[in-house]
């Protein structure tokens, strides 16, 4: 569900009705929009809603309807067996009637259930001895039953152990400090873009421990898929701290050494961003470069790499200077791949030409 909240005037109606096709072209069982312009608003379409969904009971009025906030028992057991794939009708009333057949507690429930492949005793047993309900004082009026709690923090627990980087929890922990309401994409993916370059900043070298050092990469990767269609040509803060994570993430790649097409994907792409967006001449952009061009010649792949280590030599030269390290690194590796082409004679002239320390 998503709410649009804002003054009159500001294209709330066009980005709703924009959400709706959308929805509507994914294929989607049900895109309901419901006006909250006035209470009666409100509960007409949650209870129009929740008919075209078959909740509720039969013949009940809307606002019966629009107020169901539990699933019944068929519902409950149904949804659970969906989620989980187990027969035991029994055990599944005994875990539903504990999480008071709360929607969102169920589902927690049951992902949790379906990825340890638990049965629903070993399950109950871990939510009952779970020290949630110890330490989260219940305020008064509190509408969640008990164990509701208890089963979001099973659910955190399996995701933050199936999470080498620990990106996971820092994200759970930054949202849960900003504003029940919503969190805004822009925002959300300016804190994981600092959260990541944090995280990977903390890693040791990737051979050290290549399932961290993959899970970063994979999760540098998700980032920009969800974040690029959103970023245009926009030179951000954001955009810049993207294109330092795609080149984390291609240097990493580099330094495990089993992952040839998958650099060459990713740093061809990041070298035309990092073009575009900061110039063919920023510092990043020759790294981007270079790192492209070793892997080309880690793979034996010569006839691309030396003329990308002869072009990023000759830019790190005029922008860096001679002295640098990135250059002299460059100048280093174009010697090598030219004594691997068998080009002696221009290996030895590159290395000559090499600035004193």
């Amino acid at each position: 569900m998503h709410a649009l909240t804002g003054m009159r005037g500001v294209g709330k109606t066009q980005i709703a009705a924009a959400y709706a096709r959308s929805r509507i072209e994914a294929k989607w069982r049900l895109v309901a929009w419901v006006n909250s312009a006035d209470p009666a608003g409100v509960v007409n379409g949650l209870g129009e809603t929740a008919s075209r969904l078959g909740l509720g009971e039969p013949g009940g009025s809307l606002e019966s309807a629009a107020e169901a906030d539990v699933f019944t028992a068929g519902e409950g057991l149904a949804f659970l067996a969906r989620r989980t794939g187990l027969a035991d009708e029994e055990r599944a009333r005994e875990l539903s009637g504990e999480l008071g057949w709360l929607p969102l507690a169920l589902a927690q429930a049951g992902a949790v259930i379906a990825e340890q492949h638990l049965d629903y005793a070993t399950y109950l047993a871990r939510l009952r001895a779970s020290p949630a309900r110890k330490y989260l004082g219940r305020v008064k009026g509190e509408p969640y039953p008990h164990g509701a709690a208890e089963a979001i923090t099973l659910a955190l627990a399996a995701v933050t152990a199936n999470d080498p980087a620990g990106l996971c929890g820092s994200l759970m922990d930054m949202v849960a400090l900003l504003s029940p309401a919503g969190v805004r994409r822009d925002l959300v993916g300016a804190a994981v873009a600092q959260m990541l370059r944090d995280v990977a900043g903390s890693l040791r070298q990737p051979w050290q421990d290549p399932i961290a050092a993959r899970d970063i990469v994979g999760q540098i990767a998700a980032l920009y898929r969800h974040l690029n269609p959103y970023l245009g040509e926009r030179d951000t803060e954001l955009s810049k701290n993207l294109l330092t994570l795609r080149l984390q993430a291609i240097e990493c790649l580099n330094e495990l050494s089993d992952s040839f097409s998958q650099v060459v994907e990713q740093g061809s792409l990041l070298i035309a961003d990092s073009e575009r967006i900061l110039g063919p001449d920023d510092p990043a952009t020759l790294s981007a470069r270079a790192e492209l061009a070793c892997a080309y010649q880690d793979a034996g792949g010569l006839d691309e790499a030396v003329p990308l280590l002869e072009r990023t030599l000759a830019d790190r030269v005029r922008v860096l200077g001679e002295s640098h390290p990135h250059t002299l690194s460059s100048r280093n590796n174009l010697a090598d791949a030219y004594d691997a082409a068998g080009r002696r004679a221009d290996a030895e002239a590159t290395r000559a030409n090499a600035a004193p320390l």
